[in-house]
């Protein structure tokens, strides 16, 4: 991946965050996003396919805070609504 394509794939994300985060009432809560380009690995978790993650979430709600490490590669193989529904997936995980 490219810088100019990584960039572009960050932008598609912080679009998704601009038009998702408020609307779902999450204005109040610390959302970090982190991308990982070439190295994702995802957490050790009972029946989370590893090769084909294309992001996950923690959260702390006691802080109010929660970080969603994006698999960049992964992101960029969606078109606009697949990427837009596995983002309100990942930040609907704050939510549990």
């Amino acid at each position: 991946m490219t810088d100019a394509e990584y960039e572009a794939q960050k932008q598609r994300l912080n679009d998704l965050a601009q038009k998702w985060v408020l609307p779902l009432g999450l204005g109040w809560y610390r959302i970090d996003h982190e991308y990982a380009r070439d190295d994702y690995k995802p957490p050790d978790r009972v029946g989370v396919s590893k090769d084909n993650s294309i992001a996950h979430c923690n959260t702390d709600w006691r802080y109010g805070t929660a970080c969603i490490v994006w698999n960049m590669p992964a992101v960029e193989e969606q078109d606009d609504a697949h990427l837009e529904w596995f983002y309100v997936h990942e930040i609907c995980h704050i939510f549990l």
